[in-house]
């Protein structure tokens, strides 16, 4: 049993714990990041976006581990199957993809926070 201050690792988590597991990251992170985002002069065109960033980054992270080798047929097949429950905003898998891009710096923090800090002991294996 991993201590609670700990991170679990993303492999051994499920659904739900994956995105609540993102969702805390995403609160601690998202006001730090909008803060240092430079204004485009666009404030607000068009509609907002149905599902929140942890949503998103929880589906990108999951899809990783379900051992599906086409995002698309991961989408379409397991998670508007399978994840309404889960997710009861599901977009198109158009609309998804075009929100893709909008959580790419987050995704790459949140995997960077998770990753395990180095023991200075290696291996090599030939």
């Amino acid at each position: 049993m991993q201590p609670i201050n700990q991170p679990r690792k993303v492999s051994e988590m499920s659904i739900v714990e994956l995105f609540c597991d993102v969702d805390d990251f995403c609160m601690a992170f998202e006001p730090k990041w909008q803060a240092k985002l430079l204004d485009m002069g666009k404030k607000g065109r068009g509609p907002k976006r149905q599902m929140i960033t942890s949503e998103i980054m929880s589906i990108v992270i999951h899809f990783h581990q379900s051992g599906y080798r086409n995002f698309k047929r991961y989408y379409i097949d397991h998670v508007q199957r399978h994840m309404h429950r889960e997710f009861p905003k599901l977009v198109s898998y158009n609309r998804f993809v075009e929100y893709m891009p909008s959580v790419l710096a987050p995704l790459l923090c949140y995997m960077q926070s998770r990753l395990s800090h180095s023991t200075g002991i290696n291996f090599v294996d030939a």
